[in-house]
């Protein structure tokens, strides 16, 4: 009996141990990021990239000077156009994105008074990792400002 629950426990360990992802040995290239918080104007979107906390926003300019749309007419920036765009932004942080793929497509609202604009919030991950990048593009494919650091706070 406690043979079995020796090789259970070892087998437990081994499998935490072996799953756990390992620390990429190339840093995170982050000179180019944001060291000041902008202004957002329809949110925060957190990415957590080995280790790191990111975020992600969208200014007021960038959804109203995109193209109108209504959910009936076809889509300004397609999905394709928007995922390009949101991997040059990646690709500012990790040094290999491809291995991630995109996990999630949002179109969100932005209103304000009687009118609405939208824009995208492109999610993409890697394949075998917790890791997640989270980033807002404009429908006139321009793409949300990157920092790192804590939350923007209303």
């Amino acid at each position: 009996m406690k043979r079995i629950l020796l090789i259970g426990t070892l087998s437990s360990c081994a499998a935490l141990m072996l799953g756990q992802t390992l620390p990429s040995t190339v840093p995170l290239a982050t000179s180019h990021l944001h060291r000041s918080r902008p202004d957002p104007a329809a949110g925060d979107w957190p990415s957590f990239i080995e280790g790191r906390k990111f975020h992600s926003t969208i200014t007021h300019e960038q959804i109203t000077e995109g193209p109108e749309w209504t959910p009936s007419a076809a889509l300004p920036l397609t999905l394709d156009k928007a995922e390009q765009v949101a991997r040059v932004e990646l690709h500012k942080i990790v040094n290999d994105h491809s291995s991630w793929e995109v996990s999630e497509f949002v179109i969100r609202p932005f209103r304000e008074g009687t009118q609405t604009w939208w824009f995208y919030v492109v999610r993409l991950r890697p394949k075998e990792s917790s890791d997640h990048f989270e980033l807002p593009v404009s429908f006139s494919g321009e793409p949300g400002q990157l920092w790192m650091g804590e939350a923007l706070t209303e």
